[in-house]
This record gives structure tokens, C-alpha cells and sequence, in this order.
């Protein structure tokens, strides 16, 4: 059995939880350190101010969005530690370090822009500090003492700049692939599931059309004995059931033979102007009861793309919902545009309907859904584009929808190259 990607979010905010407890614990561990080194009331009366506010951050936090308030906590935290070291030592304080703490919870959990925001209020909070720490005293021993070490803290506050903003710009980087490959495997995992429901529908179909076999057969062999035996009358309309029996096995044999005979990979390479002729006059024939019309790009005739019967069935099907989405409407209309735009084929269905629902319109594409055909044949048709390098895109429009499927092409002049 293959293995199956779980994931219900990204790494990065699975850990962000704990670390700000583990931020909680540095805070308070720097205030309990710095009062039984100079035991003084002011750090127990920051110590109570900051656990106080803590409850009211997380009330924000519930609030407003969690980047917002996570952000404001950051900038509370950052003031306390630097009101906190310019009270114990100054910039001399061993806890000073402690600054790049918010920097690398930014870091990992905001958006760029805001953790260069939180990162460069860490940077002027320790210039803040060593500025103070530099302010000219009056006495002329101390004063001595502070040029002697401006040097020193010119090299100090350097390697914190630095630091700070290598920290930032590396994890915020490394937070960024983690956060696309994170995304791209939960894309992988709703194809996959996808893919299983597909495998599903086929295998059933599968056994489906070879259980049918049997009853159309004896059907079909009791409705001919019906007509040698019925009346006139009778007989009419048992011969009309024969043929509608008759049709029911050429489908079923149709279907049954194109499965035998498909293969995935078996690609061509066809002119798009005559492929999407060829396909809506085939489609057409079987849905005329609504007005249908088509507007081809002349310069199609210039592109080739790659196909097989997957991607035409892929296209019918999304004609057949979009007739299907007009069948109560009076004046039901269909309109399909071609053209080419930087070797993308630009395919659009529009139809007058009854639209799709915005909670139905996310759904589709991305498995079965709870409504009128469960969405089967659409999640069939977006595996086929997919598979063909291409995409599909759905739009409300007042009234009805609109499909967009783009395909790649290449000129024609490239294939005979």
C-alpha cells in the first residue's frame, strides 16, 4: 500500500506554539535571575505588569488575526527585555542576547516584511542601550572609563546588527521553502486522493459494464421473442424497446472497448483549429436542444497541441455540464472562445445557467462533491487537462459560469522542424 501524505499544517506552526512558551520562560527566567542578583522591587513589579498582560495579548490574539497579534506580543516582549536589561547592567547585562529571541520567532512565524520590522525594533532597542550605556557621566573617572570601552561597544553593537539580520534573512528564506514544499505536498496529496477516487469510479465502472452484459442480452433476447409473439400494436412498441436495448449495448460495448484499447500514454499531435472543429460537431450532434456557438482565433490554425481521448472526453464532458446547467433555462446558450496566448491555449465555456455555488465551486476539481453527479465527471475532466500540462479555472458570471482551460501549444512550424 503506498504511503499516504497526512498534513494539517505547516511545521513551522505546529513548533510556533511551544516556542512561545519557551519565549514566556526566557522572560521570566531573565526577571527571576535579575532580582536574585540585585534584589530590587522594580523587577518583580515588571515581572507582575508583563503576566498581567500577558492574558490580555492572548484576548488580542483571539481578536484579531493570529499574525497581527502575534506580531504586537513580539514588540511587547521586546520592550520588557530591553527595560528589563538597561535596569540590570545595561548592555553589559548577560540577558542582552535575549533580543534575538523575538528575532527569530519573527522569523519563523510572520511574513517577511513584518519580521524585518520586528528585527530592526530589536536592533534600535540594543543601540537604544548602548547609547545609554555611552551617555557622558558626570563623573570624570566614569567618563574615561566610557571612551575606553566606546570601541568595545562599537564592536558589540556591529556583531549584534549583523547577527540579528543574518538570522533573518536565513530563517525567513528557509521558513519560505518550508512553508512552498509544504503547500505543494498537500496539493500532492488532494491529487492523490483524487486520483484513488478515480481509480475507484473506473474499477466500478469496470465491473459495472461486465455485469450489465448478461441482462442486456437476455432483454434483448426476451423483447424479440415479445415481438414474434405480441399484437401489431403491441408489437411496435416492443421493436422500440429492442432498439432502445440495442443502443444500450453499442454503448456499452463502445465503453468497454475504449477501455481496452486506451492507453495514457499514447499522445498525437493535432492542429487545434481542426481538433476543437471536429469535437464540437461531434458534441453537437448530441446536444442540439440548446443554442451553441463557437468563436475560433484565426491564428489557431498556426498551433498544434498534444492530444489523446482522455483530453477530448475532458472537454465534451464540460460542454455536457454546461448544456446540463441550461436545460431549465428557456433560452439556454452556450458560447465557447479559442485563442492563443503566449503558447497557452485559452479554451472558455460560458453558459447562461444556473451557475455554480461558491461553496461548490471550491470543492470542484479537488474530488467528488455533494451535488447533482457528485462532481464526477468534472474532477475526470481536471485530472485529463492536468495530465495534459494544462488547468482549470472557474468563474460565476450573472447569469450562468464560465469554464477557462488552458493548454500548451506549440506553431506547427516547430513540429515539422
Amino acid at each position: 500500500m503506498r504511503n499516504k501524505l497526512f498534513l494539517s499544517q505547516s511545521p513551522t506552526l505546529t513548533l510556533f506554539p511551544y516556542l512561545l512558551w519557551f519565549r514566556l520562560l526566557v522572560i521570566c527566567t531573565a526577571l527571576i535571575s535579575g532580582w536574585l542578583s540585585a534584589p530590587a522591587t522594580i523587577y518583580w513589579w515588571i515581572l507582575a505588569i508583563y503576566l498581567l498582560l500577558l492574558p490580555a495579548c492572548l484576548q488580542l490574539k483571539a481578536r484579531l488575526s493570529g499574525i497581527n497579534a502575534t506580531a504586537i506580543l513580539l514588540c511587547v516582549d521586546v520592550f520588557v527585555l530591553s527595560f528589563f536589561i538597561h535596569l540590570n547592567q545595561g548592555v553589559l547585562s548577560g540577558w542582552v542576547s535575549a533580543l534575538l529571541v523575538p528575532t527569530v520567532l519573527a522569523a519563523l512565524a510572520l511574513p517577511r516584511l513584518l519580521s524585518w520590522v520586528i528585527t530592526l525594533i530589536c536592533v534600535l532597542c540594543y543601540t537604544l542601550l548602548i547609547a545609554l550605556y555611552l551617555m557622558p557621566s558626570p563623573s570624570p573617572h566614569m567618563h574615561l572609563h566610557a571612551a575606553g570601552m566606546s570601541d568595545h561597544m562599537l564592536g558589540m553593537m556591529i556583531t549584534f546588527w549583523v547577527s540579528a539580520f543574518l538570522i533573518t534573512a536565513f530563517i525567513t528564506a528557509q521558513a519560505r521553502i518550508v512553508r512552498h514544499q509544504h503547500q505543494q505536498l498537500m496539493q500532492q496529496q488532494q491529487r492523490q486522493l483524487r486520483d484513488e477516487q478515480i481509480m475507484a469510479v473506473a474499477t466500478l465502472t469496470a465491473n459495472a459494464a461486465h455485469h450489465l452484459a448478461t441482462p442486456l442480452a437476455s432483454a434483448q433476447m426476451l423483447t424479440d421473442e415479445l415481438c414474434d409473439l405480441a399484437s401489431d400494436r403491441t408489437r411496435l412498441q416492443a421493436q422500440e424497446i429492442l432498439n432502445q436495448l440495442h443502443r444500450c449495448k453499442q454503448a456499452l460495448d463502445k465503453v468497454i472497448q475504449q477501455g481496452k484499447s486506451f492507453d495514457p500514454l499514447s499522445w498525437q499531435s493535432q492542429q487545434v483549429e481542426s481538433w476543437l472543429t471536429h469535437l464540437c460537431e461531434n458534441w453537437w450532434l448530441t446536444h442540439n436542444e440548446v443554442q451553441f456557438t463557437k468563436e475560433l482565433d484565426e491564428q489557431l490554425s498556426r498551433f498544434s497541441l498534444r492530444q489523446n481521448d482522455s483530453l477530448d472526453m475532458a472537454i465534451s464532458t464540460l460542454l455536457d455540464n454546461a448544456a446540463r446547467a441550461c436545460q431549465h433555462i428557456t433560452n439556454g446558450a452556450i458560447q465557447l472562445h479559442a485563442h492563443v496566448e503566449h503558447n497557452q491555449l485559452i479554451l472558455r465555456i460560458m453558459d447562461n445557467g444556473e451557475g455554480i455555488d461558491t461553496e461548490l465551486e471550491q470543492q470542484l476539481g479537488k474530488g467528488f462533491v455533494q451535488s447533482q453527479g457528485n462532481g464526477i465527471g468534472f474532477a475526470l475532466a481536471n485530472a485529463s487537462i492536468e495530465q495534459a500540462g494544462g488547468k482549470v479555472n472557474i468563474e460565476q458570471l450573472s447569469p450562468g459560469a464560465a469554464v477557462t482551460v488552458t493548454l500548451p501549444v506549440i506553431t506547427t512550424q516547430d513540429i515539422n522542424l
